[in-house]
């Protein structure tokens, strides 16, 4: 199931579920930076890919 429709699901559950679910997202997105950041510093990944 993509993020957008599991992001649609919680929001109609409420807003506790909504705030938990935006709160693991951010941590995600953060470590995904993360790691391309690593990669990329490692010539791994090339700048714009």
């Amino acid at each position: 199931m993509p993020a957008g429709a599991i992001a649609g699901e919680v929001v109609e559950q409420g807003e506790r579920l909504r705030e938990m679910a935006a709160d693991a997202f951010q941590r995600w997105e953060s470590e995904l930076g993360d790691g391309l950041a690593v990669m990329q510093s490692r010539g791994l990944l090339r700048p714009g890919d």
